[in-house]
């Protein structure tokens, strides 16, 4: 096989595995070359995100790009980062005859090429998609910087379900009289080009208000960025939750996990409730980005008892307004439950 040629030197078996499986995706797609390019770093919990983009040509002839995740690369590359001291990009280029290979920073003892701007191709409708994500990156950050001062935003590296863009991000913003921790990325445009881009994303935003400062790191490990991480899974998940939500207003859903909350908030199957939606003085209720209006959910943590007077019963409404009544008095979220 053209991988033991002499005229290239000895390679790792995790590069080389990665690049027989390349060389199987040419056979499946029946085109000539492929490029993989691969970017790698690091999330605000030291697990490792790689961004994965593919393009597919016929006779040099570029035919089609698209961004998504392959599982059956992903632990290969994984062990590829451990092996190459800060890689920051990689780049395969794979024909059913030969291969190269390009990294940021040059990796000299494995023979690899210097990786340079522009020797990923894209097709035009890939930088269509992409000037459309940026747009509504853009479009949010001015809209976040608008409600309070930003800090860095958190970065968490998920495989599965992955958010529209392929980043999954949460931003903290200082208000006057709170502190907001709202995700920031699930209105990006979809980069998958199977999905199109008519609008933002799953069209909201998911966010929990606590009163006065709270600085960036304190929530790193807090309750809150584990709620708002399974709602926006279960959002990836279930895409009617964004119809839902327009149609009821407010509502209640039932979460499952192990979290840091107190009992009088979790049932003994370790369910707790989150009501959705009621409204901020702090926050408006959407926000205006590049293809449409999204809208902008609040999540209130509820005791156990209110959770059970909304669930299972159609002719409960009435205590659920009453619920939402009450949280619009106490809107913000217990930040510190020893206090």
């Amino acid at each position: 096989m053209y991988l033991d040629s002499p005229t290239k030197p000895l390679i790792s078996f995790a590069t080389k595995d990665i690049l027989i499986k390349i060389k199987s995706l040419t056979e499946k797609n029946q085109t000539e070359k492929i490029q993989i390019y691969c970017s790698f770093e690091l999330d605000d919990f030291n697990i490792l995100d790689i961004s994965i983009k593919t393009t597919f040509f016929i006779k040099e002839k570029l035919i089609s790009s698209e961004s998504k995740p392959y599982d059956d690369i992903f632990e290969d590359l994984s062990n590829l980062y451990r092996e190459i001291n800060d890689l920051e990009e990689i780049l395969f280029e794979v024909t059913p005859n030969s291969y190269n290979i390009f990294t940021n920073p040059l990796e000299i003892e494995s023979g690899f090429r210097t990786l340079k701007k522009g020797m990923f191709q894209y097709s035009s409708e890939a930088i269509d998609i992409e000037k459309d994500v940026i747009e509504s990156r853009i479009d949010r950050e001015k809209f976040y910087k608008n409600i309070g001062a930003n800090e860095k935003p958190i970065y968490r590296a998920i495989r599965e379900h992955r958010w529209p863009g392929n980043i999954t991000k949460y931003s903290v913003i200082h208000t006057d009289k709170s502190t907001v921790l709202i995700t920031d990325g699930l209105s990006d445009c979809f980069k998958n080009r199977n999905r199109g881009c008519t609008g933002n994303g799953y069209s909201l935003e998911f966010y929990m208000e606590f009163e006065g400062t709270i600085d960036r790191i304190d929530f790193l490990n807090h309750y809150s960025f584990d709620i708002l991480h399974q709602i926006s899974q279960i959002t990836v998940k279930n895409e009617k939750l964004q119809n839902e939500i327009k149609d009821q207003g407010s509502m209640v859903i039932q979460l499952n996990g192990l979290i840091s909350i107190p009992d009088k908030y979790m049932d003994l199957l370790d369910n707790y409730g989150v009501l959705l939606n009621v409204k901020s003085e702090n926050i408006p209720s959407d926000m205006q980005l590049n293809k449409e209006k999204v809208l902008l959910v609040s999540c209130k943590l509820i005791p156990v008892k209110e959770l059970q007077q909304c669930l299972g019963d159609k002719f409960e409404v009435k205590k659920l307004n009453n619920i939402c009544r009450k949280h619009k008095l106490f809107n913000y979220n217990p930040f510190d439950f020893s206090k």
